[in-house]
């Protein structure tokens, strides 16, 4: 039983394996840069930069939706759209305060 169970870990690691080697490097949001390695963590100011373009992952604080915005996204679930419009609203919406 155990060399069964064996067996399927190793077969489901082979697998999972192959398919990140088969996938492309995914770019950096900052300078568009393949290499993840290029982002390094400084444990004397605990900011996460990157070493490629300078950007420092650790500037940006999360904006959250104000009580007005909640509110409009509440109303907005009866719209003939329903949750979609709220959905794409709070979307809309959280990317225009956090970039």
């Amino acid at each position: 039983m155990i060399e069964v169970l064996k067996q399927a870990v190793e077969a489901f690691v082979v697998k999972q394996y192959a398919e990140l080697e088969s996938q492309e490097p995914m770019a950096l949001p900052c300078c568009g840069y393949t290499d993840a390695s290029a982002v390094k963590w400084n444990p004397l100011n605990g900011v996460v930069q990157c070493h490629n373009c300078g950007w420092n992952y650790s500037q940006r604080t999360w904006v959250g939706l104000a009580s007005e915005d909640r509110l409009t996204a509440k109303y907005m679930q009866d719209a003939p759209d329903g949750i979609e419009a709220v959905i794409d609203y709070i979307e809309t919406k959280l990317k225009e305060l956090n970039t």
